[in-house]
């Protein structure tokens, strides 16, 4: 039989998707209008913060509608995605990111070793940001990340930068709300994220020949605290659920899927599960997403937070730096490794 996509796409077996998979109708949706008034309620706050730390607890993710994050800008981000991304493929090149500097496009990214069908771009919320200049626990130097800009369309960064900021303000309103159902000042998160190095990443994944032997995104929990994901319609999120099996998201238009990622489940000494997900493809419809990885600055420490920790709950978690971190996990997007790629339960300590 002939292949019908180039062969570094199609997945291992134990990999693919077999469908159906089911929409998992009883999910998490939570209300952030409460968030939107000039004044907020004190018990309100507290109760929302027992919705949002019960759906991380429990799922590991959940929709967020009625948030800050207008819808007016959403759309526009989504015209310049198509804009950006529907250009020949040599002008999104000019801007394509590589080892010494992993911001801007990449049609190439790869997980677990196989490559993913999608195509990206990625910029800071913050410009310029300080990062490792490598993976190498000894090398104590610094380099600076700068975002790329494209040439087209025009006004591109500008309505990207605007929506970051969008996006910023959420994320740490969801960062309040996590630190009040830790029992903790809703503020606590704020210096392990001051200066922050967080990502946004551009996805579009065309209609694929063959979306039963490929993968969008292979499966993988994220490097962030925090993903703020704007699904499109239509979307190919799944997310291993709590019976180890895949679930289809919903799609919710103008909706966030917010998802605890590896550094929250170290963070909350296990509390809050880093969730693995995946994204399938269609082979009709083309799909558009953003996610942002909320992060911190490339010196912080990631371990479990102290007020978490006594006698009868003692640290899960060997304490990281998150800038090595990020640049050990940056290499498998650009090549092979010889070993699975490194993750927040490398750093679990033995029972």
């Amino acid at each position: 039989m002939t292949c019908v996509v180039d062969p570094t796409y199609i997945q291992p077996v134990e990999y693919r998707a077999k469908p159906p998979v089911p929409v998992a109708e009883n999910t998490p949706i939570i209300d952030f209008s409460l968030l939107s008034s000039e004044t907020v309620d004190p018990e309100a706050k507290a109760k929302l913060a027992k919705e949002v730390g019960a759906a991380l607890r429990d799922w590991g993710f959940f929709h967020c509608i009625n948030h800050c994050v207008s819808r007016e800008i959403m759309d526009r981000v989504r015209e310049n995605l198509a804009l950006f991304f529907h250009q020949p493929l040599e002008e999104k090149l000019k801007v394509k990111r590589d080892l010494n500097n992993p911001v801007g496009y990449n049609n190439t990214d790869h997980t677990k070793n196989t490559r993913d069908w999608v195509e990206v771009y990625d910029y800071m919320l913050r410009d310029p940001v300080e990062v490792p200049a490598s993976h190498d626990p000894e090398d104590k130097d610094i380099m600076l990340l700068r975002n790329q800009r494209p040439a087209f369309p025009p006004g591109f960064q500008d309505v990207v930068h605007e929506y970051g900021q969008y996006l910023e303000k959420l994320g740490f309103q969801i960062l309040e709300l996590v630190a009040l159902d830790l029992g903790l000042p809703e503020d606590r998160f704020e210096p392990l994220f001051d200066n922050h190095a967080s990502i946004n990443r551009l996805n579009h994944y065309d209609p694929c020949p063959a979306p039963d032997l490929v993968l969008g995104k292979g499966w993988h929990s994220d490097i962030s605290a925090l993903t703020l994901l704007a699904q499109g319609v239509p979307t190919g999120l799944e997310i291993r659920g709590l019976d180890n099996e895949w679930i289809k998201a919903k799609s919710i238009p103008y909706s966030m899927t917010i998802q605890n990622g590896d550094l929250m489940e170290a963070f909350t000494n296990g509390l809050y599960r880093s969730v693995e997900h995946r994204v399938v493809v269609s082979g009709e419809s083309e799909m558009y997403s953003s996610a942002l990885a909320i992060v911190p600055a490339h010196h912080v420490t990631v371990e479990p937070l102290p007020e978490l920790i006594n006698e009868q709950h003692p640290s899960k978690y060997v304490g990281f730096n998150y800038g090595k971190f990020f640049m050990v996990r940056r290499l498998s997007n650009y090549k092979k490794l010889d070993h699975d790629n490194v993750r927040v339960h490398n750093f679990k300590k033995s029972a």
